[in-house]
């Protein structure tokens, strides 16, 4: 993960850490490994799906997991995955059960809309929604645009906030377009 330049760890089964890269440990104003090898993410609500992708891959039936972390101060918003090493992969990473790798968002190196989308699992239709956002369209112009109702707009819109952890129209913009100067979630 290091040659890829992506901030990473290497996670067993328990989600114990066996290995961590020197770009994960620069992470560490929003990511720490504590006592025991455990990971932590420092914002609550992206901690606690942290910990539903790892009780998923504990039991064997966890899939890849995009999990939001809000920019800080100190820190640009990053996407964390969780992604279980099934079949032969094993014979690379021998005791290992799954790759936590960090996305970070940031601008001017932020990743296009199309791939935020993808990182966020977004469907097609709320992936429209974002892009439509994201060019400056309200809510209003946006279902114009897109030819659907505003109310199908707001749910898609809604579905987008919560996926990417944000609570306002203008941090999902700020987000997607990779700037981090907008007021973060409470949490």
């Amino acid at each position: 993960m290091q040659i890829l330049g992506l901030p990473g760890a290497v996670l067993d089964a328990g989600g114990r850490v066996l290995a961590a890269n020197p770009l994960l440990e620069a992470l560490s104003f929003q990511i720490d490994i504590q006592a025991f090898d455990r990971l932590r993410l420092f914002n609550r609500p992206a901690q606690s799906s942290l910990a539903r992708a790892l009780a998923g891959i504990e039991r064997d039936d966890g899939d890849t997991r995009s999990i939001p972390v809000p920019a800080t101060e100190a820190a640009p918003a990053l996407v964390a995955h969780v992604i279980p090493i099934r079949r032969q992969a094993h014979d690379v990473f021998a005791k290992a059960s799954a790759l936590f790798v960090a996305t970070p968002v940031t601008s001017p190196i932020a990743p296009n809309v199309g791939l935020l989308c993808g990182l966020f699992d977004l469907t097609p239709a709320e992936d429209r929604v974002a892009r439509a956002l994201t060019e400056g369209h309200s809510v209003e112009s946006a279902a114009a645009e897109l030819s659907v109702s505003r109310e199908t707009v707001r749910s898609h819109l809604k579905n987008v906030m919560a996926k990417t952890g944000t609570s306002r129209q203008a941090e999902l913009v700020g987000l997607l377009a990779g700037t981090t100067s907008f007021p973060l979630p409470r949490g």
